[in-house]
C-alpha cells in the first residue's frame, strides 16, 4: 500500500458525504478530516518508525469505537468525546511497539517492496517468513 492510500480513500469517501445533513452519516465518517489531522500530528512526531496507514487505521478504529458509545443528546461534540479514545489509542500503539518490532517491521517492508519490484507481485506470508527466517 502506498504512503497515503488509506488517507486518500478516506478523503474520497468524506467528499461523497460531506454535504449531507448532520445525523445522516456516521460520526466516524463525518469527522474524517479531524481523524486525518490527529493521525498526522502523531505521525510527524514518529515518522521514522511508523507507517502512516497503520496509524490511520488505529485512529479510525478508535473513532468507530468511540462512536458506539457517544451520546449525541449530550452537549459534548463528537471530536471532544472521540479525542479521549483516538489519541490514547495512537499513543498506546506507538508506545507498545518495541525497537525490535520496529526493526523487524522495517525489514519485512523492505523485503516486500523489493520482492514486488523483482517479481511484479507481493509475496505471501509463507514466503516472507521463509526468506527472512522468521518463525511463527
Amino acid at each position: 500500500m502506498e504512503f497515503y492510500d488509506f488517507a486518500v480513500y478516506l478523503k474520497r469517501e468524506y467528499n461523497k458525504i460531506k454535504d449531507k445533513p448532520a445525523g445522516e452519516v456516521p460520526y466516524s465518517l463525518a469527522y474524517i478530516p479531524w481523524i486525518l489531522s490527529t493521525t498526522a500530528d502523531v505521525y510527524r512526531k514518529h515518522h521514522k518508525h511508523y507507517d502512516f496507514n497503520e496509524l490511520l487505521s488505529v485512529a479510525f478504529t478508535a473513532a468507530v469505537e468511540a462512536e458506539k458509545n457517544f451520546d449525541p443528546t449530550r452537549e459534548t461534540m463528537f471530536t471532544t468525546y472521540a479525542k479521549y479514545h483516538v489519541e490514547p489509542a495512537l499513543n498506546d500503539y506507538v508506545s507498545n511497539m518495541s525497537k525490535n518490532q520496529l526493526t523487524l517491521l522495517k525489514k519485512v517492508q523492505a523485503f516486500v517492496e523489493q520482492y514486488n519490484k523483482t517479481n511484479g507481485y507481493y509475496p505471501c506470508e509463507d514466503i516472507i517468513l521463509k526468506e527472512l527466517k522468521i518463525s511463527k
